[in-house]
């Protein structure tokens, strides 16, 4: 009796033992199977405790111009996202993931949103039409928005603002996204002109294999990305500033502007900085100036003065905050925010400032900027009503900073101008403000200023450690 019923308790346990191997089994083939279900049909769901994938109010309002994209012919414009690696890479790699799955998530909220995959490394031509030139590469990190003919490319590493060693640090995906899309969507893109025949290093978008297209490469694809066609500039060539600009850029010019004294009674002559001001002040412009401070441009440094703008021809050196190099010069400046909330700068970065570990901005090899605009850092304009202008800081070093002039032995900079350490500013913000009279409405032009020549460069714009590019 004893054996049957071993016998008996022996055929119970396996009949048990194999409904449990095809229940697991089962399970495994239902889950492969609803995985490759959502990963090829976009059918996704966020399970994560966090909601970490869930777009925030805050991107659909922001993305709500998705529903009004039309063609000419009245149907729905789709936007398509091409990842360029299979979805299980993608899937396993941490920066790749969390921008795949928020790309799901957005289809899911805007069905003209197509998400698609490509594995660039088997098939490479299928991403051929996207590159700017036969020498260029796409990587299988890159993501690719295109609607139309538009397209940009961007690594979705750039998605994430990373730490000094490369760590994965903050995920600004959603406005990466958002700003991608604006861009590649805009019917009419205003324009960004690097501005030339100064020697100046600049993005030539017909040009892209140059050399100062290659150190700009990074400025250029942020430009693109806020929704900005690209082009250059030779000021001695047109009468005024293009009717599409958006934005000068006077990247390092290594001479200076021509001003011809003996013709400014000739009614047709304007020089190069008039006719940069009347764009300024008549069309409510902006313009991004970085000067070398080793370098003096009288007729350019003059003009700059009338916006409060001074570049003082001194290093800036900073024990305080300062990223170390092997000579240990104190010259790799971990820039200091402004934190007054009525100031410009703080209306930009003020989000920046809010975070419990705020993001590091580098500034190589700058040099001081100041005002001349007094202790009120604001001067009337003169021959106007209600107008002035305004100077601000935007970056600037600790209270423990030093500025170094050129020694007159061997040229170097390294003679103290001072010998009180100092709060010294390395970007600085002038605002011209026009209040109407009648409707106190306010109009608004800008000067971005900075004196490190690397301000725009690859070095800072394309290190993903640092927080430039935001």
């Amino acid at each position: 009796m004893n054996k049957s019923m071993l016998r008996k308790g022996g055929r119970r346990e396996g009949i048990f033992a194999l409904i449990t191997v095809i229940g697991i089994l089962l399970l495994f083939a239902l889950n492969l199977f609803l995985t490759r279900l959502g990963l090829y049909h976009s059918l996704y769901l966020d399970t994560t405790p966090e909601g970490l994938y869930t777009l925030t109010e805050a991107m659909k309002k922001e993305s709500s111009f998705m529903d009004t994209l039309k063609e000419e012919d009245g149907t729905v414009k789709k936007v398509r996202m091409i990842f360029c690696n299979d979805p299980d890479r993608l899937i396993a790699d941490t920066s790749l993931r969390t921008v795949y799955f928020m790309a799901l998530a957005f289809h899911q909220v805007y069905p003209n949103f197509e998400v698609e995959t490509v594995n660039i490394t088997d098939n490479p031509t299928a991403v051929s039409m996207y590159k700017a030139t036969t020498l260029s590469k796409i990587e299988t990190t890159d993501v690719i928005l295109t609607t139309g003919d538009s397209y940009r490319i961007a690594s979705a590493t750039s998605f994430w603002t990373r730490t000094t060693d490369n760590v994965l640090y903050s995920y600004n995906g959603e406005y990466r996204l958002v700003s991608l899309l604006k861009s590649v969507t805009a019917i009419n893109n205003p324009s960004a002109y690097f501005i030339t025949g100064h020697g100046e290093t600049v993005y030539d978008p017909e040009d892209p294999g140059s050399e100062g297209s290659l150190s700009t490469e990074s400025f250029y694809h942020l430009l693109l990305e806020r929704g900005l066609n690209v082009k250059t500039l030779d000021l001695s060539e047109v009468d005024e500033i293009p009717k599409d600009c958006a934005l000068l850029i006077l990247n390092n010019p290594t001479s200076d502007f021509t001003y011809d004294s003996s013709k400014l009674g000739q009614l047709s002559y304007i020089s190069d900085t008039e006719k940069i001001d009347r764009y300024l002040v008549g069309r409510q412009g902006a313009i991004a100036v970085v000067k070398d401070y080793r370098l003096h441009l009288p007729n350019l440094e003059n003009y700059l003065a009338e916006w409060g703008i001074v570049f003082e021809d001194a290093l800036v050196r900073d024990p305080d905050s300062s990223l170390s190099d092997a000579e240990n010069t104190h010259t790799r400046l971990i820039a200091a925010y402004d934190s007054d909330e009525t100031s410009f700068a703080h209306a930009i970065y003020g989000d920046y400032i809010d975070l419990s570990s705020a993001p590091r901005v580098l500034v190589e090899d700058a040099g001081a900027i100041r005002t001349n605009f007094g202790m009120s850092a604001s001067q009337d304009e003169p021959g106007t009503f209600m107008t002035s202008r305004t100077f601000a800081n935007f970056l600037t070093t600790t209270a423990g900073a030093m500025t170094y002039g050129k020694n007159s032995v061997d040229g170097a900079y390294n003679a103290p101008t001072r010998r009180e350490k100092q709060k010294h500013t390395i970007a600085a913000i002038s605002a011209r403000v026009e209040t109407d009279d009648t409707t106190a409405n306010q109009k608004y032009s800008y000067m971005f200023a900075t004196s490190s020549r690397n301000f725009f460069s690859e070095e800072t714009l394309g290190n993903t450690s640092f927080a430039n590019y935001e």
